[in-house]
Formats: C-alpha cells, structure tokens, sequence
C-alpha cells in the first residue's frame, strides 16, 4: 500500500482530503477548499491573536505559547492515512530526539508487538515459545510491512565497546571508527558472528530505546514475562539479516531534553481512511514526547485479530480478538503509565485536538485530563 503523505501547507489546502471526495467518517472539509469559497484562515496551530509571531531576544515564552509556535511550522506536521501503517509507513517511538515528523507510541512497533505478546500469554496462561514468535514475527512483517526499532547513539557506543572486547567479533570491531560502522554491522554481521552479536544486542545496556529497557529491566511492573523482548529482539534481528529493507533500526542522537508530553487527539474515530498528523518531537530546539492514543488503538486491534489468526484451532476458540485487543489496551495503558513516570515525571502535558475546522492546542492536568 502507498503511504499518503502530504506536507502541513498541502494538507491545509487539501483540508482533510477536501478537495477530494469526502469519506464517511471523515472530518467535513472546512470552507477554503471548496471550489469557489472565500478564504478563511489556515486552520492551524498558531500564536494567540495579536501576539508577536516571534519571541523577542532575551525574552522567555511560556511553553504553551513555544509549543503553539514549533507546531505551527512547516516541519512540524506531515499527513497519512492510518492505513499507512498497514503498510510502508511504521508507528515510531514517543521518544523526542527524533527529528522527522512520527505517529508515536511506547517503544514503536517494537513496544507494541511485545504488549501484544504479553496481552496474549497472560489470556493463554502460557508462555510463547521463542520459536514459535520468530515464525509470527516473520508473519508479521510480511502482513504490516516495515518494522521500527530504535537505538541510540550512548547505547551503540556501549555496544561498539562490548563488541570489541568480545574475542567472537573483536576482529570485526578493531577498525570501527564511530556509531556509524557499528550500526552497519548490526544491519549486516558475518553469518559466523550473528549468535554472537544477538546476545550483546539483548544487553540491557545495548538497547537504547528506554521504553523497551524498562520492560527488561522491570519486567513485573510492565506485566511482561522475562525474556519476552530479548525473543521479539532476536527475531526482529534475525529476520531484518535476511530482509534488511524490512526494519526500519534508527539511532537517536543526544540526550533527552524532553519538556513536554504532546498527546494528539483526532475529534472522530480512527479508521483505515483518515489523514492523522504526523508530529516532530524535536523541531529547533524544542522537543517533546508524541503519542497518538487513537492511531495506537487502530494498529492494537489489527494485532489482536493477527495473533489470534496464528493460533492452533484449540487455543483460537478460547482466545478471541475482541478480548485480547481489550486485555491488551489495558495492560498498554499500564505500560505508557509506567514509562511516563520513569521519564517524563515532571513534565507538563499537553493536546493537540485535530477536526474537521483545524487544530487547538490545550494544557492538561497531571492526569492527563
């Protein structure tokens, strides 16, 4: 499937698809793009009326007003569909050092196969055999298409060091000059070395998104069974070796300078057909964690109807769809508690609201409302 992306100036001009036809369920277009209509106001996130489109040198914004200012930027929002991520397009990591414009979720694909698997071992009663998840992995991928992970730039480091001191693959490591040759040895390690490489890549230590840390290193809090991401991981590995186009494994640079929770909202239900935005979490020098809560819930019951397809007939008629997808939502919302309080414990949250007339942002309370 094409993604449909379309820049935030298009996107205005286009108003939701607009100038198309019009889809049931989708956000009516606003007047300017009709054929023939009067102009009106982008309907975008700006400044307050009759404030300053810059903040004077030496002067501070309050953050409500700066984060107004970076969303209404060029690069700030890029349009798809939600069907994208059925497809060529893949669920990022709310992480905020990404640079390019993200539908965000805890840990990204990553994150939310291994919630998946959680949601489905707690309603089975059972742990899932590692085999048997590299199967279902490779499934997956070729049913969703790419597949996101993420490092970072301290993690690779770490991992480049452990790598060279590893009699298995120093050989292979002694000529590394930076991140960059340790990143394309991961996408592409001798056959002989991958046994190897797999279980530094598991390390704690090795894994630069926080959100999947945390699941290894508190497994009980996140409601994950232990070794549960090390099997995803492995098989995320073994398979992107064979069809490297398949994982899309991005290293953040920095460190977190996050300050802010952005939560973007669409005013209707997500369907396969609606335009959501895109959001950079790090736009000039500002950054934010992004979540997208109803494009997360559209790709959760596509997983739970593909999981519950993978089972023995037996276990498919005990286990549906319709209760995995609950059990999981929970137990996700647990999760993105959990990683929140870890990481982003101070800081304030805000909400993008997205609908047929624009978009408006809002502050919420510690509590998300």
């Amino acid at each position: 499937m094409t993604t449909r992306m379309i820049g935030l100036g298009a996107a205005i001009a286009l108003a939701l698809l607009g100038a198309c036809e019009h889809h049931p369920g989708s956000p009516p277009p606003p007047p300017e793009a009709l054929p023939g209509a009067a102009p009106e106001a982008p309907p975008v996130v700006a400044p307050p009326a009759g404030a300053p489109a810059d903040t004077p040198a030496g002067v501070t914004a309050d953050p409500l007003t700066e984060l107004r200012a970076t969303l209404a930027r060029p690069d700030a929002l890029v349009w798809t569909q939600a069907a994208s991520l059925l497809g060529t397009n893949t669920e990022s990591c709310i992480d905020g050092r990404a640079e390019a414009p993200v539908l965000g979720t805890p840990g990204g694909d990553a994150g939310e196969l291994v919630l998946s698997l959680a949601a489905l071992e707690q309603l089975l009663g059972r742990p899932l055999d590692a085999g048997w998840i590299a199967t279902v992995f490779d499934r997956y991928v070729e049913a969703f298409g790419r597949f996101y992970l993420h490092t970072d730039r301290h993690a690779i480091e770490r991992l480049a060091d452990a790598l060279r001191a590893d009699p298995r693959t120093a050989g292979a490591a002694a000529s590394w000059r930076g991140p960059e040759d340790a990143r394309a040895f991961v996408r592409s390690p001798p056959l002989a070395m991958e046994g190897a490489l797999l279980e530094h890549l598991v390390a704690p230590a090795h894994v630069g998104c926080g959100h999947l840390r945390l699941m290894i290193t508190e497994p009980a809090r996140y409601g994950v069974r232990p070794g549960l991401v090390a099997d995803v991981l492995r098989a995320a590995f073994h398979r992107a070796w064979r069809r490297p186009e398949l994982l899309e494994y991005a290293i953040l640079d920095g460190e977190h300078e996050e300050r802010g929770v952005l939560e973007v909202r669409i005013e209707h239900e997500v369907h396969a057909h609606t335009l959501v935005p895109m959001v950079a979490p790090h736009v000039g020098a500002r950054e934010v964690f992004v979540l997208h809560p109803q494009v997360t819930d559209f790709v959760r019951a596509e997983n739970a109807w593909f999981l519950v397809e993978q089972l023995a007939p037996t276990e498919a008629a005990r286990v549906h769809a319709p209760a995995l997808r609950a059990r999981i939502a929970a137990l996700g919302a647990r999760q993105l508690a959990a990683t929140v309080a870890r990481l982003a414990p101070h800081l304030p949250r805000y909400r993008l609201r997205v609908g047929a007339h624009g978009q408006r942002l809002e502050v919420l309370g510690a509590d998300g409302r």
